[in-house]
């Protein structure tokens, strides 16, 4: 098979010859019978040479004849091919943590309420540049509307435009997580909190604000929800409350951007959570998990996995951690046992809780302080 540039230097010599047999025919305006065929066969080979052409051009199928995962699939924003991430024709494993904040500032300890200070961008900084040193390519922000007076409090705002921006500049993916939002109508006394009426207009103003960023991964709305016996809704309740959700994430948004309903967890413990019902509803691209407790590890994550690639849909382990109080050593182990496990279950990420500078026996961190944890993590994938 001819590489296109040979092939177009060997049209131009087919075609040169031929001018050259008709200028040198004292008869130009006849076609003698030996002229026919050799014009004839020069568009021979230039048929045939095309039809080879277009076929490498076209054909994605290597050796084996198996096409390659995401090879057909070159949108501007993330995608997803069956089981696999996929962006500009390339698989993307996300590779990451969540950014909840431990923020030391002028003598003062900032959470949450760290997003509230327009200084908050020294702290953010900070984030992505250990999030590089430990190899990571997915940073999830988490709560930052905790301390929020108002959802659309331009700071907070104004704080993840500069995340988002930023992330965007060093490679890194962003989960535009919404659970947060959920937080703020609990902060403000609403006793249900999966009303579409109160979403509505968060939704339009997130999704209108980052619609055309190409960074931002996907969109989480909120997972971890509870059955109606344990503090939560109905089954039915929460499938409308997701599918008006994911509609509204996915116009609004004009369709850029894969969505998630966010990561469930203890689904071995509580069979009412409808989670096959929820995960196979319209625009729900991934199948998301949040994985602390061992029914996690050992039942949950397998039932979920298997679901996931019978749907041909990306699992995703959204969140999972363990705490420094467990021993750095074993801590470590216990990443690199979660790391290896998900893989086996083909997973299309993993995300762990949490990417921080805190050390003390109950935090979640990992940092260059936790050695052998930071090791486990920059060593996956």
């Amino acid at each position: 098979m001819l590489p296109l540039h040979q092939a177009q230097k060997y049209y131009c010599r087919v075609v040169l010859i031929v001018l050259a047999v008709d200028v040198c025919s004292d008869r130009l305006s006849v076609l003698t019978g030996r002229r026919i065929v050799i014009m004839l066969a020069a568009l021979t080979i230039m048929v045939s040479a095309a039809q080879k052409i277009s076929f490498a051009q076209t054909s994605t199928l290597p050796a084996g004849g198996v096409a390659s995962p995401c090879a057909h699939v070159n949108g501007q924003f993330m995608e997803t091919d069956g089981i696999n991430f996929c962006f500009q024709g390339k698989p993307v494993y996300l590779h990451g943590a969540t950014m909840y904040p431990y923020w030391l500032y002028k003598g003062a300890l900032y959470r949450s309420r760290g997003w509230t200070q327009p200084e908050f961008k020294q702290y953010i900084d900070t984030i992505l540049g250990l999030a590089l040193s430990a190899k990571l390519n997915t940073i999830r922000p988490t709560d930052y509307l905790s301390n929020a007076r108002t959802w659309s409090d331009p700071t907070i705002w104004n704080n993840m435009d500069y995340l988002v921006r930023q992330a965007q500049r060093r490679h890194l993916w962003i989960i535009l997580d919404l659970s947060t939002f959920r937080q703020w109508l609990t902060n403000q006394g609403h006793s249900f909190v999966y009303n579409l009426d109160d979403w509505r207009p968060f939704v339009r103003f997130v999704t209108q604000r980052y619609r055309n960023v190409v960074a931002i991964s996907h969109y989480s709305i909120a997972g971890e929800i509870n059955s109606d016996k344990d503090g939560g809704v109905t089954a039915d309740q929460y499938a409308q409350f997701y599918q008006s959700v994911l509609s509204e994430i996915h116009s609004g948004d004009r369709g850029h951007h894969l969505i998630s309903i966010g990561g469930l967890s203890y689904l071995n413990i509580d069979p009412t959570i409808p989670w096959q019902t929820l995960y196979d509803l319209p625009f729900n691209n991934i199948v998301a998990l949040h994985i602390y407790s061992d029914g996690d590890r050992t039942v949950t994550l397998p039932m979920v996995a298997a679901w996931a690639h019978t749907h041909n849909k990306p699992l995703l382990i959204e969140e999972f951690g363990f705490r420094q109080a467990l021993g750095d050593k074993a801590r470590a182990q216990a990443y690199a046992d979660l790391y290896r496990e998900q893989k086996s279950y083909n997973a299309g990420g993993t995300i762990f809780w949490n990417l921080g500078m805190e050390v003390a026996p109950n935090s979640f961190d990992v940092n260059p302080d936790t050695p052998l944890t930071w090791a486990a993590v920059q060593h996956y994938p």
